[in-house]
């Protein structure tokens, strides 16, 4: 943003020093001048703008990626985590069981 604001700019300084010139006599020269000055700076801006476009671009496909492997990560820890809760069950139900025997077989 900042690279085409200076261009701008600097197209701007330029069409204003081309329309104040002091030669009088030779303005088709002066036209053709600034009208390749013009077309050179048009020509600068886009590619300013193409460069930023696809440096955006670029970062959004990073920020996705990493986001994506975020959330994979976290599913990855959930699944494990509810694995781990699933076998503690087991353990405190066969505990439970094993206390209920062996209190039935003392009595």
């Amino acid at each position: 943003m900042k690279k085409i604001l200076a261009i701008a700019l600097a197209l701007l300084m330029l069409l204003s020093f081309a329309a104040c010139g002091g030669d009088k006599g030779d303005t088709t020269a002066s036209s053709a001048d600034a009208s390749e000055a013009v077309s050179n700076a048009a020509e600068a801006a886009s590619d300013a703008a193409s460069d930023a476009a696809e440096a955006a671009s670029d970062a959004v496909s990073d920020a996705a990626e990493a986001a994506s492997d975020a959330v994979s990560d976290a599913a990855e820890a959930a699944s494990d985590a509810a694995s781990d809760v699933v076998e503690a069950i087991s353990d405190a139900a066969s505990d439970v069981a094993d206390a209920v025997s062996d209190a039935a077989s003392a009595e």
